[in-house]
């Protein structure tokens, strides 16, 4: 294999390795390779040498996140659909939308290490891709949460990656928190009552609806067991299937012998709340008075 012009400076450390990345034909890792090999270089050096040359095929590999919202359009369909209508590569697709939309590859957002990836922590998951794929620690975690979207949904129906209008819904919260001071906790209730339908299946599924004659709950066990569903893709089934499944406000019911609506308003009093986050969250303190 010719050298092609290996005589460039080093590529910066910023660039995230991919060993199988597309190099004018040849994969990163077999360039790197012929490099060691042929001109005495260490792996380390061979990897930044082949980076310098081929800067843009290293990109997509520090930043892509297929998942990633552009203006509601996951990026990688985007991508796609660049490489069908506009005869680009994958690689120049993702480049294309990464240019496009560079606040929607800014950061992992909604992490969580302890998620349960297939039995794997993801945490655990993403630090096998950077010590065995050469990725960077926001890459790996991007990549763990394309390929296990449900572990990041939480069970008081906070999903950190919902497509809120074009947004991910924690980049939202962050907004939130960093220009209106609000807590996390209240950015994220306040989104969620803005944007109902997003997350309508995790705050309002009641485990005790009778469905047809059988709980809710024991239908969703059932996908869950039987059909190899997520326990959220299980609940929001049941939802489309029973819509009277969905655990309803009701301002009179006892929360520690306070009414919710009572408590309701105290919370948008004290808390600055609206009066539709204020009811989520009284529903997520108190989710048996409610029925779930």
């Amino acid at each position: 294999m010719a050298s092609g012009g290996y005589g460039s400076a080093p590529a910066p450390a910023a660039l995230a390795w991919n060993p199988t990345a597309a190099c004018d034909g040849v994969p990163a890792e077999e360039r790197a390779d012929w490099l060691a090999k042929n001109k005495g270089m260490t792996t380390d050096a061979a990897r930044r040498q082949v980076q310098s040359e081929f800067p843009k095929a290293f990109v997509s590999a520090s930043r892509w996140n297929p998942t990633a919202s552009c203006e509601g359009t996951p990026a990688e369909e985007r991508a796609e659909w660049l490489v069908k209508n506009k005869g680009m590569t994958t690689e120049a697709a993702r480049l294309s939308v990464q240019s496009e939309f560079p606040k929607a590859f800014s950061s992992a957002a909604g992490w969580n290490p302890t998620a349960d990836c297939d039995g794997v922590p993801a945490e655990e998951r993403a630090d096998w891709l950077v010590k065995n794929k050469g990725m960077t620690t926001e890459a790996a975690r991007r990549t763990v949460q394309s390929e296990n979207p449900k572990a990041f949904v939480s069970d008081s129906g906070w999903n950190p990656i919902a497509d809120c209008d074009g947004m991910p819904a924690e980049q939202r919260a962050e907004w939130l928190v960093k220009n209106k001071g609000m807590t996390t906790e209240a950015a994220r209730l306040t989104i969620r009552s803005e944007f109902p339908a997003v997350f309508a299946s995790a705050p309002c599924f009641n485990p005790a609806a009778i469905c047809d004659g059988t709980p809710a709950e024991e239908r969703a066990q059932w996908l869950v067991r039987e059909k190899g569903m997520t326990y959220e893709a299980a609940k929001g089934q049941v939802l489309g299937e029973f819509p009277a499944a969905a655990a309803q406000w009701d301002p009179n019911v006892s929360c520690d012998a306070i009414c919710a609506e009572e408590r309701a308003q105290w919370i948008v009093k004290n808390n600055g709340l609206s009066h539709e986050a204020a009811k989520l969250k009284v529903m997520d303190e108190f989710p048996r008075a409610f029925g779930w």
